[in-house]
């Protein structure tokens, strides 16, 4: 991508994984892009589309248009992706490499994989979580490790969209509520969905096999299996907003079956 102009301009921050260093780069492109030769190196790239269009390829060679407002994911290959020259184009990017994307795996981060594009709902706000993860990147005083919490915080919201129909999307909007705030209550989450409490978890149970109360309670769950890897049992059961570490501890305990200090020791002993 030939990028004419970049505001806050591109950064690399190196950040300690574990056993590794990672590198990810970060910034904002505008301007119209062009298609460059395939990357030496495999990537794996998160845009956010600010202005202009993008038409996204999957494996099966069938095109998406995807406008303002739209994520989208993509590896080196350039030939999957084309930008529309007769509007400008602007975008916030987070690049990384394939074998970082890899570690990251193995310890437990979940990654969107390249060629999904994502739709989230209005009220999210998406774009202000990418512009302050790009604005803390440049920012030299914050710590690698507290770059690295946020970019997970943000991959865990990417994975709760994508694009689909208006069911999905309702049913998105829902799992997205439910983990934004986790202490917001279940019918004030139904009543900005346009639908009574009772409605709404009817139908979310019908789409996701468990009712708002216990995806939410399994969702805070998988983030304190990650954010242990990082924090103190103190941050986390702060960070996740229970009332006291000494709840958070007994929650974590009943849904893995040690507590969340065990869980620390157990990631550590096996390099997990």
């Amino acid at each position: 991508m030939n990028i004419s102009k970049t505001t806050p301009p591109t950064v690399a921050r190196l950040l300690d994984v574990q056993d590794r260093q990672a590198l990810i780069v970060c910034g904002t492109a505008q301007n119209t892009p062009e298609q460059n030769p395939p990357s030496p190196t495999r990537l794996i790239g998160y845009n956010y589309i600010r202005e202009g269009e993008v038409s996204l390829s999957d494996t099966n060679n069938m095109w998406t248009q995807l406008g303002p407002g739209t994520v989208f994911c993509f590896g080196s290959e350039p030939e999957r992706i084309r930008y529309n020259p007769n509007r400008p184009y602007s975008e916030y990017f987070i690049v990384i490499d394939l074998q970082t994307a890899n570690h990251l795996r193995k310890i437990g981060i979940a990654l969107p994989e390249p060629g999904i594009s994502f739709i989230p709902p209005p009220e999210e706000h998406i774009e202000n979580a990418f512009a302050t993860f790009i604005q803390q990147a440049h920012d030299e005083s914050i710590s690698p490790s507290h770059i690295l919490i946020q970019f997970q915080t943000l991959c865990l919201q990417l994975q709760q969209y994508h694009h689909s129909t208006d069911t999905d999307l309702f049913i998105t909007a829902a799992c997205q509520m439910l983990t934004r705030i986790w202490t917001t209550p279940i019918p004030s989450i139904a009543e900005q969905l346009g639908c009574s409490p009772t409605h709404f978890r009817r139908r979310f149970r019908e789409s996701t096999g468990f009712s708002p109360l216990q995806y939410r309670r399994i969702k805070r769950i998988e983030q304190a299996q990650i954010l242990l890897n990082y924090h103190s049992v103190k941050a986390v059961s702060y960070f996740l907003d229970y009332s006291t570490p000494f709840t958070f501890s007994l929650h974590f305990k009943k849904a893995v079956g040690m507590s969340p200090s065990q869980w620390k020791n157990y990631l550590r002993e096996n390099n997990l």
